[in-house]
């Protein structure tokens, strides 16, 4: 056994995963109440506060070892608080997309159609396109593959952020 000073890490994983799913929750409502929910910029900002948290969460996680944190605990420490949060953001967003926003996916899906055809893309190519993308767009799909990608965006994140603050003896 080594003297190296120990945290609870399930409990500061938890407790900081359950605040950052609900910050983010807070974070969508007003994006959707001031009308900029479906805006891509919103969408990438959800990254970068997960990263901020992720960062935060391991540095106090460090601090409260006094100033020694293993990558295995880092990593550990980020990857599950930001899975907890992003479990419950993807609940609410469930929510959200059926109760509170039902039409928010055919919202997408006119933003992008305006977008392409702005971008000069002839109108039989944007409803192809518009065709194919609609199949990758039904709520469950939506909601799986969104799920997916911010899980390996946040294995990213936290590998990144383990790297940064992880101690060595």
């Amino acid at each position: 056994m080594t003297n190296e000073p120990k945290t609870n890490l399930k409990a500061i994983y938890l407790n900081y995963g359950l605040f950052l799913g609900l910050f983010l929750i807070l974070y969508t409502l007003v994006a959707y109440i001031i009308g900029i929910d479906k805006e891509v910029w919103v969408g990438y900002s959800v990254y970068l506060i997960y990263f901020i948290a992720i960062i935060y969460v391991v540095y106090q996680t460090k601090n409260q070892n006094k100033g020694f944190l293993l990558f295995s605990d880092a990593l550990k420490v980020s990857f599950y608080t930001f899975l907890i949060a992003s479990l419950i953001s993807t609940a609410y967003l469930i929510v959200h997309i059926h109760f509170i926003d039902t039409h928010f996916i055919e919202g997408i899906q006119e933003m992008q159609r305006a977008k392409m055809l702005k971008d000069g893309i002839p109108q039989a190519s944007v409803d192809k396109a518009m065709e194919v993308a609609a199949t990758f767009q039904k709520p469950a799909i939506f909601i799986s593959l969104g799920w997916v990608s911010q899980i390996v965006i946040g294995s990213i994140l936290s590998l990144i952020a383990a790297f940064m603050l992880k101690s060595h003896k």
